[in-house]
């Protein structure tokens, strides 16, 4: 348990016992203490005299003894905390993985704790979002994200319950599953039409932060934001969670934007979304350091540039680098393949999920190779499209977070730059083969002729 989950549990005792929450100075005591620190050396950090400290504590210590009828002091609190904790928060981690090895993330952390927590008042409460999205592209950290966040607001929550979506669940297996945690084995038979009624009775009843990870596998893929048949009920519980009032918070990790919280989502509103982003260059770095790849600050910020920061991706060429080239990173550089291995795997995933149209569209801004308009964009591709189309195709892979926008023009990253390439060239290399050149052709027709020369052919 660290400082700032025990801070959650005293919060949370504080509360239950209409005693208020805790002054700033008494939380920045009990993060000391709890990091073993003396009243003189807390005293001497905050700027108080060692007494004034030694009083505030006391003060709590008695306050918190009230509460749970056992004498709090300096030397037990730990103790106390830790038991209180499996008394407060029941938990159900489901198949969560492994996040002992976390890198960075600290913005990330801080932000949705404040959404899930509440970052605004009203009514003297704290108002707190209802529906969060993580989105990112495969590999970036979501579902690390998720683990480490719910972990970190146990102290917060009375139920904590974290659930894949990979093998697509049907919604009632999964809400059964779900209210026999919160019901407490009270509940097991339920009526499938029931299902998100009896869920939402238990989220106005109880806080309980609910985790779903993987939504992108019960979604339709080359149909964007809807669901595969069977998985429509879905959209009807993020939809009821995110409209109806209660104290819980429900939390979704996607490689694909949800219809729902897409609609409904807004910086002030309920329902609210997080892209996530590639990691620092620091960040990147302890992976390399645990990875054992040496490399110097410069190399290291090539390779993740490379990569955008992509945690996954950058474990895959790390290995890839000390299996292949011994760690030398310099001839790795040198041979110009950026796709290989498990990072072609990566985004053979992504890829094929998209629609005709949408492949269409990240094959034109890969021969771009640069930040393009989308007036400029409409008139590269043949056959044409309708504005609406390009419009709604850029949406959607802005959505899947394989394109990037600044300023009204979008491009991609490096790495998904190449893949397209790569199989752009595939696709050329066949037709040459068969000799029948019809995407060439049709290509050289295009507007951005002299960049395909330029960027396509000659790899041809």
């Amino acid at each position: 348990m660290t400082g700032e989950e025990a801070l959650g549990i005293i919060d949370r005792l504080l509360e239950q016992n209409h005693k208020g929450r805790l002054k700033t100075i008494q939380s920045a005591v009990v993060v000391e203490v709890w990091a073993g620190n003396s009243y003189q050396s807390i005293g001497t950090k905050l700027g108080y005299a060692p007494d004034y400290i030694k009083q505030v504590a006391s003060e709590l210590w008695q306050l918190l003894s009230a509460i749970v009828g056992v004498r709090v002091s300096k030397s037990n609190l730990c103790s106390i905390l830790q038991n209180y904790q499996v008394f407060l928060c029941s938990t159900d981690w489901g198949e969560k993985i492994d996040v002992s090895q976390f890198y960075g993330r600290t913005t990330e952390l801080a932000i949705l704790r404040r959404w899930l927590l509440g970052d605004s008042l009203r009514d003297g409460k704290a108002e707190c979002c209802r529906v969060v999205t993580i989105l990112g592209i495969g590999g970036i950290g979501k579902t690390a994200l998720s683990v480490k966040l719910a972990a970190q607001l146990q102290g917060e929550f009375e139920y904590v319950i974290w659930r894949s979506l990979r093998n697509a669940p049907a919604l009632p297996d999964l809400l059964a599953s779900i209210i026999a945690v919160v019901s407490r084995q009270q509940e097991i038979a339920i009526a499938p039409d029931t299902h998100i009624s009896r869920l939402l009775y238990y989220l106005e009843q109880h806080r309980c932060l609910l985790v779903l990870d993987n939504v992108e596998s019960i979604l339709l893929g080359e149909r964007p934001r809807q669901y595969s048949p069977g998985y429509e009920s879905y959209g009807e519980l993020f939809r009821r969670i995110g409209e109806c009032a209660h104290q819980s918070c429900l939390l979704l990790t996607s490689r694909e934007q949800i219809a729902e919280v897409a609609t409904f989502a807004g910086e002030n509103l309920p329902m609210r979304i997080l892209p996530l982003q590639g990691l620092s260059i620091d960040e990147s770095m302890m992976i390399f350091k645990d990875k054992g790849l040496p490399l110097t600050i410069d190399k290291g910020q090539q390779l993740t540039d490379l990569y955008v920061g992509n945690p996954l991706a950058l474990k895959i060429i790390s290995t890839s680098i000390l299996e292949l080239f011994d760690g030398q990173i310099s001839d790795f550089f040198e041979q110009g393949a950026a796709v290989f291995n498990g990072i072609r795997l990566l985004l053979d995933r992504q890829f094929d999920r998209l629609s005709a149209v949408e492949a269409e569209i990240m094959c034109w801004l890969a021969i771009e190779r640069e930040w393009v308009s989308i007036e400029d964009l409409r008139a590269d591709i043949i056959p044409t499209i309708s504005i609406s189309q390009l419009l709604e195709s850029l949406e959607y892979l802005q959505g899947r977070s394989l394109i990037e926008k600044n300023r009204g023009k979008f491009t991609q990253q490096p790495v998904v730059m190449e893949y397209t390439i790569d199989k752009l060239l595939t696709a050329v290399r066949a037709e040459i083969r068969d000799q029948k050149p019809k995407l060439l052709d049709l290509l050289r027709k295009s507007r951005a002729e002299v960049k395909i020369d330029k960027n396509l052919t000659n790899r041809t």
